[in-house]
């Protein structure tokens, strides 16, 4: 153990990392990520090979309209909660769950809203699964504070069981539904309650386990409240392929496009959570500590990534034969969504800007790279589909990482914002 530790110090001299933070804390969120990695492929694999394309279509669309609903709740809470707790003040966490189910009744509206347009255009169907949906919002996303909690902390040995146990809840509730029946409302209805126990169970299971603090500060909520209204732009476009693919190309298109880049956005997602380290090592230190190493772990990140790209688009072919046959035809979609994995590490930049919480640098982020993306979709989806959909994609993640560079050249402040 000592030999390790000695060769992860003189390591640091060339990753300018806090090497024994990275690896102790990213073995547990590596191995939450594996077993997740696990659980979302075997999910993967019974909607592809037990759903029929256009009911599993139905069943996205709606999970991405929950999400998008959800953007009501206050989402940058989450990216706050994280700062504060890393500073101290976890005792915030109760006020900022109240004010978060509070602003989720604007979703709860618009889901009835929703309703009733279509109970007016006589369509039963989607009118009933936004009813359903309109009855969750609130639950959604307001109550994984506990995850944030967990993260400011550092505690990453109690996040992996407390997350994958989310996941496994979900994913048992949901699959039952499909086994037992193809009806989307039950499908749909056991994913949102399930979800929804889970994350209020969890919630208190985690104050109740490890007790928060009486320290608050004033800056947080107000903080969180400008991240969250910064980023709904963002989560709102981040949700709109499936939303335009639907209404352009039907469900059909919505399935094929959500199988085919389901592997490589789980495997970018795996390496994004080197941004969830970096955020609390971030919040408690200065920003010139911070600038005089960014790049260089960047660059690292960067040359990492490249090879699981590559083995990624090799593998691809064989994992659609072997699991996802019913969707075979689109294996050359999943390929070039693999470019995302290579773009993650502009995570790191992203939990740079909020750490010091450059107003500028986010506004930009959150309006005008939204703006970029959509811009795309209704560019690029009418001729292409799906294919045009991870185009997007991709190319708002490449104007993410050149906006946020220079940003980052060009900000000479030795203070945060």
């Amino acid at each position: 153990m000592d030999k390790v530790k000695q060769i992860l110090k003189w390591s640091e001299k060339y990753t300018r990392t806090d090497m024994t933070y990275l690896v102790k804390g990213g073995f547990w969120l590596l191995l939450s990520q594996a077993l997740l990695f696990s659980l979302s492929f075997g999910l993967l694999w019974v909607f592809a090979n037990y759903l029929d394309p256009e009911v599993y279509g139905q069943y996205r669309f709606f999970t991405t309209a929950v999400g998008l609903l959800a953007i009501a709740s206050l989402s940058g809470m989450n990216t706050a909660t994280i700062r504060a707790v890393a500073r101290g003040y976890s005792g915030l966490i109760p006020q900022i769950l109240h004010i978060r189910l509070r602003w989720s009744l604007l979703g709860v509206l618009a889901a009835f809203i929703a309703a009733g347009y279509y109970y007016w255009r006589g369509d039963m169907t989607m009118s009933g699964l936004f009813i359903i949906t309109a009855l969750f919002v609130p639950f959604y996303q307001s109550f994984t504070l506990y995850n944030s909690y967990l993260i400011g902390r550092k505690d990453y040995r109690s996040f992996t069981p407390i997350t994958v146990s989310q996941k496994v809840i979900i994913a048992m509730a949901t699959v039952t539904a499909i086994l037992l029946t193809q009806n989307i409302f039950w499908i749909l209805g056991s994913f949102l309650a399930s979800t929804a126990l889970a994350n209020i169970f969890l919630y208190y299971y985690t104050i109740y386990r490890w007790p928060l603090s009486n320290q608050t500060d004033a800056e947080t909520i107000p903080y969180g409240k400008k991240l969250s209204l910064m980023g709904a732009i963002g989560a709102a476009a981040g949700q709109l392929d499936k939303i335009v693919l639907w209404y352009l190309t039907g469900p059909v298109a919505v399935a094929a496009y959500t199988i085919a880049s389901a592997l490589p956005k789980e495997v970018a997602g795996s390496f994004s959570h080197i941004g969830v380290l970096a955020l609390p090592k971030m919040a408690d230190r200065s920003k010139a500590t911070l600038r005089t190493s960014l790049l260089h772990k960047m660059l690292i990140f960067f040359l990492v990534s490249l090879p699981i790209t590559l083995a990624y688009i090799l593998a691809a072919p064989l994992i659609f034969q072997l699991f996802l046959s019913q969707y075979l035809e689109y294996v050359y979609l999943s390929q070039v969504a693999s470019v995302l994995i290579s773009l993650t590490p502009v995570t790191l930049l992203i939990q740079y800007f909020q750490a010091t919480m450059h107003t500028r640098a986010l506004y930009a982020m959150q309006f005008f790279l939204p703006a970029v993306l959509i811009g795309l979709f209704f560019l690029l989806i009418p001729p292409f589909g799906a294919l045009g959909a991870v185009l997007s994609t991709i190319g708002s993640q490449v104007a993410s990482f050149f906006l946020l560079l220079y940003y980052f050249l060009t900000d000479t402040s030795p203070h945060n914002e």
